[in-house]
């Protein structure tokens, strides 16, 4: 039957050519694709789930060295079934790209210029191409933060729609905690809109029950690991350091981000603009400014553009449905930028195929690097060269070498970057100087707080923790440090339920216990 409806037939070219675009952008993700050295560490974990030992990094404690609870569930579902990481995670994200472009261009009842240069947009953006893989949870975030907001964009307001936004909100955030102030203002929008319709405690219940998976995942981790927080935001942000110091470098994330991935910044720029112009659009615009502070707060990330991926994500939902892009005219401008970057800007996705090397540019600039390139040439889905693979990585090689010398020796090695090498050396007792997964070092300062890398802030490892480790009993020679340790180590390798463990808990989540370290700290400053 032919369409009666004139705009449809006006407006069928446009969404046909959007639909290339959709194509072409998740043929430019598979060329792109590529697991990051990060991605191994959830793996570590997930793989000591599969063979019986729980969500633990060192089989000896229990300590969440993950960011992301959903993810690690997801990947370990994904490897019991598999026994194999590379492909299954990379096909695993690249599954979940097709899910997000096809759900992008989908519905109906938009201006179809605007989904046009949305869909231009995140095909020349490099954060999202390259982070819709990586191994990371950005893959899942996109499409859980694009239901979001479709959910509250799209069902009627009232109960049944908070309901769903808070349950689709709670997801995103046990999938990355700071996704939090991309669908929180989802959450308050829909709440307001439901006020005339509903009573405030009934909606109040339906944010209960849409949260209730986090509020469990909340109690599960605070009786499991004995933290209500990953292991890994005491090693990034307990480090010495100002938040000063910290807020400058995130302030340098953004502006780096912004000059190798323009495109990325074009997009974030226009929803943002957009969402003061229409109503409708406000609380997405909200929350992407509540994203940008919140990177800048915490310093960003050593990986350009990872953290403006979600960020990027939503961006092209608010342009897809904005009003303001409905002509051709509109979208003119943006859309000569994304191209002409993608067609001459040597960083683009675009220009870099199957033969990408360590590049200059991949190098360090106030400690943030492009990731991708440092780790193509043996991740890469399409590497031109197949006989490098992650096995043969420098890192993998030295993960091998960990796993004979604690095979022999059984002591614990002493490391970092923990990724291909803990995955490798699965086995093994593995101290990790940056602390990502090590509960004491976690909470000592960075060894030298004048020059530090964003995520990789190194920790001295006290006289006697190696000798600890390895023959399980405490040998610290500090004996203030030493009774913290006590302490901490009950905690994580006590029984789960005994009441003696349960007071450490609250001991150590209530600051009773910091005076020994400062102790500690205080006689070591200097000397390390």
């Amino acid at each position: 039957m032919v369409s009666s409806d004139p705009s449809a037939t006006r407006d069928g070219p446009v969404r046909a050519l959007t639909y290339v675009l959709a194509a072409l952008c998740m043929v430019a993700i598979v060329r792109a694709a590529w697991l990051s050295d990060d991605a191994y560490i959830t793996l570590r974990s997930a793989k000591n789930v599969v063979e019986g030992y729980g969500p633990v990094w060192n089989v000896d404690e229990r300590v969440q060295a993950f960011t992301h609870p959903l993810w690690m569930g997801v990947l370990t579902v994904a490897f019991a079934i598999t026994g194999e990481a590379f492909y299954t995670v990379t096909f695993l994200c690249l599954g979940l790209a097709a899910v997000f472009l096809v759900l992008f261009v989908a519905p109906r009842g938009r201006a179809p210029w605007a989904v046009l240069i949305a869909v231009l947009g995140l095909t020349a953006s490099k954060a999202f191409v390259e982070f819709s893989t990586s191994g990371l949870e950005n893959a899942l975030t996109h499409v859980l933060v694009l239901l979001t907001w479709g959910v509250l964009w799209k069902r009627a307001p009232g109960r049944r729609q908070l309901l769903f936004v808070s349950l689709l909100a709670c997801l995103a955030v046990l999938n990355r905690q700071d996704a939090l102030f991309l669908v929180a203002p989802a959450c308050v929008a829909s709440f307001l809109r439901a006020r005339a319709s509903c009573g405030a405690w009934r909606l109040v219940g339906a944010v209960a029950i849409g949260f209730a998976p986090l509020v469990l995942w909340e109690l599960f981790s605070v009786v499991y690991y004995g933290f209500p927080v990953p292991n890994t935001a005491y090693a990034k942000l307990n480090t010495g350091i100002s938040g000063w110091l910290y807020a400058l470098q995130g302030a340098r994330y953004v502006a780096m981000s912004s000059l190798v991935d323009s495109p990325s910044a074009i997009l974030i720029g226009l929803a943002i603009v957009v969402g003061v112009r229409e109503r409708e659009l406000l609380p997405a615009s909200i929350a992407l400014v509540l994203a940008l502070l919140f990177i800048v707060r915490v310093g960003g990330d050593f990986m350009v553009g990872r953290f403006l991926s979600a960020p990027v994500a939503l961006a092209a939902l608010v342009v897809a449905r904005s009003r303001t892009f409905s002509t051709p005219r509109a979208i003119a401008i943006p859309a000569l930028l994304f191209v002409l970057n993608g067609s001459l800007s040597p960083l683009s996705t675009w220009r870099q195929g199957p033969d990408l090397q360590y590049e200059p540019w991949g190098g360090l600039y106030w400690g943030i690097c492009d990731e991708r390139s440092f780790y193509y040439h043996t991740t890469g889905l399409l590497r031109a060269d197949r006989s490098k693979t992650v096995e043969n990585h420098v890192r993998s090689r030295a993960g091998d070498k960990l796993r004979e010398r604690a095979g022999s020796s059984h002591a614990p090695a002493v490391g970092g970057p923990i990724g291909f090498a803990g995955f490798r050396a699965s086995e093994a007792i593995l101290i990790d100087k940056l602390a990502l997964s090590d509960p004491l070092l976690a909470r000592l300062p960075t060894i030298d707080p004048e020059r530090w890398r964003i995520g990789h802030f190194t920790r001295a490892v006290p006289d006697g923790y190696t000798e600890t480790r390895q023959f399980g009993e405490n040998r610290i020679v500090d004996p203030d440090l030493a009774r913290y340790y006590d302490r901490l180590s009950l905690v994580t390798r006590g029984d789960l339920f005994d009441g003696e463990r349960w007071r450490a808990i609250w001991e150590l989540n209530t600051g009773q216990l910091d005076p020994l370290l400062d102790a500690y700290v205080a006689r070591t400053e200097g000397r390390q």
